[in-house]
């Protein structure tokens, strides 16, 4: 098991330039996007939502 963990952690490298290019190829189409709801402090007020693009994958 140590041996095959050694040999990941040397091939991560390698695979690290293979992943970001995928994520750059499906960056153009899929507009990602975090919406955050914050609860009201009584029960009388209302929910806030707010959503903000998330930045590219690089």
């Amino acid at each position: 098991i140590e041996a095959e963990f050694k040999q990941t952690l040397e091939g991560l490298p390698t695979l690290q330039n293979a992943v970001k290019a995928a994520g750059q190829a499906n960056a153009g189409r899929i507009r990602r996007a975090q919406a955050l709801a914050q609860a009201p402090s009584s029960r009388q007020g209302d929910y806030q939502f707010s959503q903000e693009e998330v930045m590219p994958f690089v």
